[in-house]
């Protein structure tokens, strides 16, 4: 059983029960609950000790038992004292009413609070975000046909050349040379006069 003070004048009980007591389920039953037997359960730690921690008003001693599994009562091996009870049995009693010698719970951390960022008296200023300036229309329109002309080359090299046509390598056919069947003049001998025969007169009637 350990006991600490608070601020308020209360004290914070844990009960406890040791890895002997063999049980499934252990409630809590006392004067400061009215005896409930489901009020108050024990949590079983990971090296088979059930415990609760209770907060009681000091100045006056509690009586109280544990029920193990719902049909069995058991007392606190550490109690302060022990009181029979009407039932033929004792009942467990945890003395509250000297709580000077008992040592003084830790106080929780106080929460940081946030210094003042600017003395009393002064304004904070908060700095305006400049809005995002948009690239200039030649300027996006020379990133657009930059980007257009990179996609034609992109296309033009992934898309395969059509085979070019058979090239007809036949001479093409020219005209036949006309040759002249005319013979061919005759030149005059040498030595030879050539005589003009004049047309004869016919004589006026």
């Amino acid at each position: 059983m350990i006991k600490t003070r608070l601020p308020s004048g209360s004290v914070l009980v844990t009960f406890e029960l040791p890895t002997a007591v063999t049980a499934a389920s252990v409630h809590l039953c006392g004067e400061f609950n009215d005896w409930s037997q489901v009020s108050l359960p024990l949590t079983r730690a990971d090296s088979g000790r059930f415990s609760v921690t209770v907060e009681l008003q000091a100045g006056r001693q509690w009586r109280f038992r544990y029920l193990l599994d719902g049909e069995g009562w058991e007392n606190d091996w550490e109690a302060d004292d022990y009181l029979p009870n009407d039932h033929g049995g004792d009942d467990s009693v945890v003395d509250l009413t000297d709580t000077a010698v008992l040592p003084l719970a830790p106080a929780p951390p106080a929460e940081k609070t946030a210094a003042p960022s600017a003395a009393a008296g002064q304004t904070r200023t908060r700095k305006t975000a400049r809005p995002k300036t948009s690239k200039p229309p030649a300027a996006a329109a020379g990133a657009a046909g930059a980007a257009g002309t990179a996609d034609k080359a992109e296309t033009a090299r992934k898309t395969p050349k059509a085979p070019k046509a058979p090239v007809d390598k036949t001479p093409e056919s020219t005209p036949a040379e006309t040759t002249s069947t005319a013979p061919p003049a005759q030149r005059p001998r040498a030595g030879t006069r050539t005589t003009t025969r004049k047309k004869p007169v016919t004589p006026a009637e």
